[in-house]
């Protein structure tokens, strides 16, 4: 996973006009996840999103997805107010809990809680400072919890729906066919991708659907 953020005064308006999320009335502190996506309406980039500060959005990507993304960003900013920053120092770091319905809370130091929200189900995110020992101390509904390595992570992931680039679908893939219908805002228009989506929409079905199959015993 790769970081980075978009800061300054036309930020919300250039999200909106570019993005599938709705950025019409940010709240500070509010996550939102969002996807840039083709014309044809593949996905380009899906990004965990969050408003940490009045003109500032901060998202963490999939690192296979991370620089056509920002190549994207840069073809669609004109001369609007703003700057679009990568953050190299610092990590998303995946953690795993049996509560998916606490709130995280930490002994702060170098660990920077700039995303409180589920990512999926079981699954959160949080960033850090680079260089930090893998085990965080933090603590949810009273039990401490600890960083996933790459198998308890797909676990809980695919448990939860939550796909990822190369693993489960390509660049020639929809969002709604591969399950990221929350990084869409059903409620706005006129952004790259749009009326592919609103037609799956009102045919009510993609011509693909990810779907995840549970057994009872290992194949």
């Amino acid at each position: 996973w790769k970081l980075f953020s978009v800061i300054g005064g036309d930020t919300a308006d250039f999200l909106q006009r570019i993005s599938s999320q709705n950025y019409k009335n940010p709240i500070i502190g509010e996550t939102r996840d969002m996807a840039i996506l083709t014309a044809t309406g593949d996905i380009i980039g899906y990004c965990i999103g969050w408003h940490p500060k009045p003109n500032e959005f901060g998202f963490a990507i999939h690192e296979s997805e991370y620089e056509r993304t920002l190549a994207a960003l840069e073809q669609f900013h004109f001369s609007e107010d703003l700057a679009i920053a990568r953050h190299e120092d610092l990590v998303p770091v995946i953690l795993f809990s049996g509560d998916p319905d606490d709130v995280v809370s930490g002994n702060g130091g170098s660990t920077s809680f700039v995303r409180r929200g589920i990512c999926a189900g079981d699954v959160w995110m949080i960033v850090r400072t680079a260089g930090v020992q893998n085990r965080v101390p933090l603590r949810m509904g009273g039990n401490e919890f600890i960083g996933a390595t790459d198998d308890l992570f797909n676990f809980f992931r695919i448990r939860s729906g939550w796909p990822l680039p190369r693993l489960d679908y390509d660049e020639e893939s929809m969002i709604l066919s591969v399950g990221l219908s929350r990084g869409v805002a059903f409620d706005k228009g006129c952004y790259p991708g749009q009326e592919v989506v609103e037609r799956a929409t009102a045919i009510g079905a993609s011509p693909k659907k990810l779907v995840t199959i549970r057994c009872d015993s290992a194949p």
